[in-house]
């Protein structure tokens, strides 16, 4: 996950959030705002991040080689 600093969701916050909810390994990438999580979130991540973070749309998410054009 990354990209919720635009959002000013703070990368540690966000780490927080989600080690509660999923149950699972979450880091911070070593010198940047990336995050890790250790598990198959994929189907509850966009609700989860939706709901817990409001200013962030659905619409804004993306996954996989969405996430990587521009």
């Amino acid at each position: 996950v990354e990209g919720l600093e635009k959002y000013n969701v703070a990368p540690k916050d966000a780490c927080s959030a989600f080690k509660k909810k999923f149950a699972c390994g979450v880091s911070q990438v070593k010198g940047s705002n990336e995050i890790e999580i250790q598990g198959d979130v994929t189907f509850e991540i966009v609700e989860f991040i939706c709901t817990t973070w409001p200013q962030i749309n659905e619409k804004s998410v993306k996954f996989g080689e969405d996430a990587k054009k521009k």
